[in-house]
């Protein structure tokens, strides 16, 4: 078990001069671009499934280590709200801790996006994947695009799915790069702009 004065050092290690220097930055001015993918079911089912993760697995959540800024109640309260109206979690352990994780709803219509300050309308028997996260100290492992591959074998499955969705920040690299890889559709850009207090928001499609 991890003391409370180690898991402190951890997230001390994880401010870095960049982040700090990043959120001031977004006090002045900010600029996001949020890219829309999707995969169909079909090709979703030629992904193989990946043993080490578990669905729903409420014993893997317990054993997440929260990140600078968090609240483990209140993160912990959020997920137990999401299972309980019906969306699925994707856990992989490592080590005793939770390392990986990620969501899907099995049917959604739309949803607010709030990067870019946008919401996006979904197709009919769309499955949606979506806030993946894996703890820096393991973020050199794949885990991230073995999720993902996990995922949208796991969500094609669900009955009269036909549309995987996911979304994707431009300026994300690691998540970017492997949605590409994944050989999604791009299917639109959604854009947000802030200097002060004048906003812009646009959407593009490739």
């Amino acid at each position: 078990m991890q003391s409370a004065d180690s898991g402190l050092a951890a997230k001390l290690r994880r401010i870095t001069w960049t982040k700090l220097l990043r959120r001031a930055k977004r006090l002045v001015s900010r600029e996001a671009e949020e890219r829309i993918f999707r995969i169909s079911a079909a090709e979703g089912k030629e992904f193989d499934l990946i043993p080490e993760f578990r669905m729903d697995c409420r014993d893997d959540m317990a054993k997440y280590v929260t990140q600078p800024g968090e609240s483990r109640d209140t993160v912990l309260a959020d997920w137990s709200k999401r299972l309980d109206r019906g969306e699925h979690v994707l856990t992989r352990m490592e080590e005793g801790l939770l390392v990986t994780y990620g969501w899907i709803v099995e049917r959604q219509k739309s949803c607010f996006l709030n990067d870019v300050d946008q919401s996006y309308e979904f197709p009919d028997g769309t499955a949606v994947i979506y806030d993946f996260f894996t703890v820096p100290e393991f973020r050199n492992r794949e885990f991230y695009f073995q999720l993902l591959i996990h995922s949208v074998r796991t969500a094609a499955e669900f009955p009269g799915t036909e549309w995987i969705y996911l979304a994707a920040l431009a300026d994300d690299p690691v998540p970017l790069w492997s949605v590409e890889r994944l050989g999604t559709e791009h299917c639109e850009s959604l854009f947000y702009r802030r200097v002060l207090w004048f906003r812009k928001k646009w959407r593009t499609r490739p």
